[in-house]
């Protein structure tokens, strides 16, 4: 089993270094695949997620081995197809993991925990992603399908108190921040079909699996990802820090088994069943 999907130091916003992601990676008994980030129009501000591939390659080939693997993560955008596909060129890439951060030009982290009026909706990114997903083909498996869950769940009050769960603020925030499958079927429902007819991989993502209705609404898109001919999943973590290398990964592993779906990973970008799992 890998952890498909972490960050150390070469990308602007890793806290770990190879060594220390590696060593517990090992210390679970997992592989790893290093996922660095690649956003072609990153802002420009402290953080530039262009991580540098030629520096990446000659620093870090030396920890690829059967445990580890070199990756990256590509922001899926309708201007950047030609420089992802230059910058994918430059490397020896294990995996490539298509996501989307931006709306065109609209970092979507910035827009939902910076901006005083937040302008992008579950249903602006939903749109997108299908776009990105019928518009791209050059990255291996689709990551955090769920992505501005997590920033919308930094705006949201306190479920515990009571009150709607499921309807946008004034402010343009969410008290839940959940993009429900069931809500948005229409939407979900042709970006599955799309990634499951081009064959590529859902990923599974455990950052937020602790939560409940995390847990379900993804247990629910990956139900309706199989339905529409999907069949495998990779499983990450989106670790920046050791603690959180294979987190929650025994409920993503019982949910994959649950619902029949095969996790794999990729080595030379080519798909890597997992035996036993």
């Amino acid at each position: 089993m890998f952890d498909t999907h972490t960050h150390t130091t070469m990308s602007t916003d890793g806290k770990m270094t190879a060594e220390e992601a590696i060593g517990a990676a090992r210390s679970l008994g997992l592989g790893i695949i290093f996922t660095e980030h690649y956003d072609a129009d990153s802002p420009d501000n402290d953080y530039d997620f262009r991580v540098d591939v030629p520096r990446y390659m000659s620093e870090y080939e030396r920890y690829r081995s059967d445990d580890t693997l070199l990756g990256i993560e590509v922001g899926l955008t309708h201007l950047s197809a030609k420089r992802n596909a230059e910058t994918i060129a430059k490397g020896d890439f294990d995996f490539v993991l298509g996501s989307v951060h931006m709306i065109g030009l609209t970092d979507i982290y910035l827009d939902l925990t910076h901006s005083e009026n937040p302008t992008i909706t579950k249903e602006d990114y939903l749109e997108y992603v299908l776009r990105m997903v019928r518009e791209n083909d050059d990255y291996d498996a689709f990551g955090h399908i769920d992505y501005p869950s997590r920033y919308f769940a930094k705006n949201a009050p306190d479920l515990a108190a009571g009150g709607p769960v499921s309807d946008a603020r004034p402010d343009g925030k969410y008290s839940d921040p959940e993009m429900d499958y069931h809500e948005f079927k229409d939407i979900y429902d042709p970006i599955l079909r799309t990634l499951a007819e081009k064959e590529k991989p859902l990923e599974l993502n455990t950052r937020r699996l602790k939560r409940g209705t995390a847990l379900k609404n993804t247990a629910e898109i990956l139900k309706a990802y199989k339905n529409s001919g999907g069949r495998l999943v990779t499983i990450g973590s989106d670790a920046h820090y050791t603690h959180i290398v294979g987190e929650n990964f025994g409920a993503a592993i019982a949910m994959a088994r649950e619902l029949s779906l095969t996790p794999v990973y990729f080595r030379n970008r080519k798909i890597v069943r997992i035996p036993g799992v």
